[in-house]
């Protein structure tokens, strides 16, 4: 037996996932707890808030971030997310300067696709009572967020269209910002490309306009993860990015031609004095 099959888990965290690239959830409800104990050698209350999903025993605990998300998915009524799919991946999220393992909710919308299967151990238990069991059945079926996504953990991925969404870049303008809030932190796309390299996201070679807006939300957390020290001008520093990537103008001054039997330069331009 695997000894780590004797570890429990209180919430989901990146160990949890189906498919740490692609698992599709549908919600339950949402709760909270209130939470006393003792954090950075000091004691702390405060009420943690629960997103729960069918089929699932655990719950995965809401952040400023992830409430954001839903409520720009989903709406801001609570109520009107039961019964609603959302994807979920790791990636990685920078916390106090470190890099670690995290779970995102994809910005991309999965309501067409088959929820996933979690793994018997997190699977609802009929006896276990309480708030977990009081959400719904266990949701049936493997699943992926499509073309470049994998089901790791449950055999292959289904061959699923690449939906529309999945596929957005950035964007000239977007780049531009992020590429100057970057600067601003006295950080560079280099970092950026590494921090989520790390995480399991290749972007490496690609221009900063057409990463796609899939990764958003780790490259948000990374950005917010450092503190302005620089003195940049944002709005200034946008547009010398964007003048830099425009193609260059196209030259008037007349190209030379030569004749292809001798060799002999038919034209050149106006002020060139040399005479070969």
């Amino acid at each position: 037996m695997d000894a780590s099959q004797l570890k429990d888990a209180y919430h989901i965290g990146p160990a949890e996932l189906p498919s740490p690239t692609g698992t599709v959830v549908e919600i339950a409800g949402v709760d909270s707890e209130y939470y006393v104990g003792n954090q950075d050698g000091r004691q702390v209350d405060k009420v943690r808030h629960l997103l729960w999903f069918k089929g699932c025993r655990l719950p995965l605990r809401l952040n400023n971030t992830r409430v954001d998300l839903l409520m720009g998915m989903l709406g801001k009524e609570t109520d009107a997310w039961v019964g609603r799919k959302i994807g979920l991946f790791v990636g990685a999220a920078n916390h106090y300067g470190k890099t670690e393992p995290s779970v995102f909710i994809h910005v991309q919308a999965v309501d067409d696709l088959p929820v996933s299967e979690w793994p018997e151990r997190y699977r609802q238990r009929g006896q276990l009572g309480g708030r977990a069991a009081a959400f719904g059945a266990i949701g049936q079926g493997n699943s992926a967020f499509g073309t470049g996504f994998s089901q790791r953990a449950h055999g292959a991925a289904p061959q699923l269209p690449t939906p529309a969404a999945n596929a957005a870049t950035f964007g000239k303008d977007r780049a531009a910002h992020i590429l100057a809030l970057l600067k601003q932190r006295g950080k560079s796309w280099d970092d950026l490309v590494s921090h989520l390299k790390r995480g399991g996201v290749e972007i490496a070679g690609t221009h900063p306009s057409e990463v796609l807006v899939v990764h958003e939300t780790s490259i948000r957390e990374f950005v917010r993860g450092f503190p302005a020290i620089a003195d940049v001008d944002i709005e200034a520093e946008v547009s010398r990015l964007l003048v830099s990537w425009e193609p260059p103008a196209p030259s008037n001054t007349p190209a030379m031609t030569f004749d292809p039997a001798t060799g002999e330069v038919l034209g050149r331009p106006p002020d060139d004095d040399i005479p070969f």
